[in-house]
C-alpha cells in the first residue's frame, strides 16, 4: 500500500510538473509570437496555455491568461464563442460573478449563431443565482427546460428563493428589544440567551443599587449590561450577514445541481 501511495504522490507530482512545462512552452510561443507580429499564432498559444491551467485546476492562473487573449468582432462566430466562453466560465470558477454576466452578455451580442450560444444558457442561470437576481435566474431556467424539450419545473426549483435579512435592521431590533435582533438574524438560541444576560445584568444593577452599593450597581451591573448590549447589536449585523450566506450558499448548491443534471442529461441525448 505504501508504494501504491508513493507512486500516485509520484504520478500527481509528474503530471502538474508536465502542464507547467506545457503552460511555460505556450507562454514562450506566445511571447514570440507578438515579437514577430503574428497575432493569430499569439492567440492560439495563450488559448492552449489557458487550457492547460485549467486542466491542472488552476483556475485563478488560467482566468489571468484567458483575459489577456483579445477578441476580434469581425472573426468567425466558433472563435469568439470559444474564448468568450471560456472567459465568462473562468470568471464564474473564480467568483467574478459580474465579469462572468458581462462575459456572457457580450458573447450573445457578438456570435449570432444561437446553437452556439445556447450552450451558455446553464452558465447564465447559475451566475444569476450568484449575483442573487433569482427571478431573472427562474425565466432563464423556464427557457432552458423548455428549449430542450424538457418539462418546466423551473417554479419548483425557484420554490424557496431565500429570504434575505436587513443587516441594518437587525441592528435596529436588538438596540430598542435586546436580543430580538439575534433572532430576527436567524440565531433563536443567541438571542434567548443575549436577552437574558442582559435582563439579568440590569436586574443585578438595579437591586444593587437598592440596597445601597452603588458602585457595584453601577460598574459590575451597568458594566456588564453595556458590554452585553452592545456586543448583541454588533453581533446580530454579523448573524444576518452569515444567515444570508449561509441560505444563499445552500439554495444555490441546489440549483446548480438540478442544472448541471440537466446539462448532463441534456447532452448525452444530443447525436
Amino acid at each position: 500500500m505504501t508504494c501504491i501511495f508513493l507512486c500516485v504522490l509520484f504520478s500527481a507530482d509528474a503530471q502538474n510538473a508536465r502542464w507547467q512545462e506545457a503552460a511555460l512552452g505556450y507562454e514562450r510561443g506566445a511571447y514570440l509570437a507578438e515579437k514577430h507580429g503574428d497575432p493569430g499564432v499569439a492567440r492560439d498559444m495563450l488559448f492552449r496555455k489557458h487550457q492547460v491551467l485549467k486542466s491542472a485546476g488552476q483556475w485563478n492562473e488560467a482566468y489571468q491568461t484567458i483575459k489577456r487573449i483579445p477578441v476580434e468582432e469581425t472573426g468567425p462566430d466558433s472563435v469568439q464563442f470559444a474564448i468568450r466562453y471560456e472567459k465568462a466560465l473562468m470568471a464564474y470558477l473564480n467568483g467574478v460573478y459580474d465579469d462572468a454576466y458581462l462575459q456572457i452578455g457580450q458573447c450573445r451580442y457578438s456570435v449570432k449563431d444561437s446553437i452556439l450560444t445556447s450552450r451558455l444558457d446553464w452558465l447564465e442561470i447559475l451566475t444569476l443565482c450568484e449575483l442573487e437576481r433569482w427571478p431573472e435566474a427562474q425565466a432563464k431556467a423556464s427557457a432552458y427546460l423548455l428549449s430542450r424539450r424538457l418539462p418546466d419545473q423551473s417554479k419548483e426549483w425557484f420554490r424557496r428563493i431565500p429570504r434575505k435579512r436587513s443587516e441594518r435592521k437587525a441592528e435596529y431590533l436588538s438596540a430598542f428589544f435586546p436580543g430580538v435582533g439575534l433572532m430576527y438574524a436567524g440565531s433563536l438560541r443567541e438571542g434567548i440567551t443575549s436577552t437574558v444576560l442582559q435582563a439579568g445584568c440590569l436586574a443585578f444593577g438595579v437591586f444593587t443599587i437598592l440596597d445601597g452599593y452603588y458602585l457595584s450597581g453601577f460598574l459590575t451591573g451597568g458594566g456588564l449590561f453595556q458590554a452585553f448590549y452592545f456586543g448583541g447589536i454588533n453581533r446580530s449585523a454579523r448573524i444576518a450577514a452569515e444567515t444570508n450566506r449561509k441560505n444563499k450558499n445552500t439554495f444555490n448548491r441546489s440549483i446548480r445541481g438540478r442544472v448541471l443534471e440537466t446539462e448532463r442529461s441534456s447532452t448525452k441525448k444530443e447525436p
